[in-house]
């Protein structure tokens, strides 16, 4: 109960200082941004993910200070352009995820008017793309299903991604009826080949989503 306490007074202080960097001219968001992550202290407090019994430990500095970046670069006009000027000012690490996050939105905008008009090429497209990011920007993935996300692409798979909240878990993908079976046994049996194991598959069908229901 602590613990939750103490990340949810971060978060809320994140959300209240965001919204006054929102007023300030990027460039003077950025340095507040900066010496405000600078402020919280080497350590950090450690959030927590658990996989396979294993905590993994992210910076609070990192978090804080990155948060109150991506609100002000985000949404503000030329969010991408903004980030450039001020690369040389950030760590190589900091860049590549609000590159990121930045690239993810204009993703999740085009997925939307993807699916509207059936477009399950462009969905499939953004799909593999916001792996990559995930996988090269925000280096939330593992080598398990980078090699899930190759095998798909190999097999002529529509769209294939992590799920979840990464360092392990599974992919999510969008296969066409036809190649359905094919694509499983080839991914079981490479993936065994690799790893000794078989991964375990889970057939789900789209639907619309929560909605109220006459």
């Amino acid at each position: 109960m602590e613990f939750e306490l103490v990340i949810f007074l971060v978060m809320l202080g994140v959300f209240l200082l965001g919204n006054f960097l929102l007023k300030l001219p990027v460039s003077l968001s950025m340095a507040a941004g900066a010496i405000a992550g600078a402020l919280v202290g080497g350590e950090g407090i450690p959030l927590r993910h658990l996989f396979e019994g294993t905590f993994v430990y992210m910076d609070t500095v990192l978090i804080i200070s990155m948060a109150m970046i991506f609100m002000t670069v985000i949404q503000k006009s030329g969010a991408l352009e903004a980030l450039n000027a001020v690369k040389s000012d950030i760590t190589a690490e900091d860049y590549m995820r609000a590159k990121f996050v930045i690239e993810e939105k204009e993703r999740v905008l085009a997925v939307c008017d993807a699916l509207q008009r059936g477009d399950y090429d462009t969905v499939g497209r953004k799909m593999y793309e916001t792996h990559e990011g995930l996988s090269h920007d925000y280096e939330v993935s593992c080598e398990e299903l980078d090699t899930l996300v190759d095998i798909a692409r190999e097999n002529g798979v529509t769209g294939s991604r992590i799920m979840g909240g990464g360092f392990g878990g599974c992919t999510i993908n969008l296969v066409p009826d036809e190649l359905h079976d094919k694509f499983i046994a080839n991914a079981v049996s490479a993936f065994k080949a690799r790893y000794g194991h078989e991964p375990k598959v889970y057939d789900v069908i789209i639907s619309d989503g929560a909605r109220k229901v006459e």
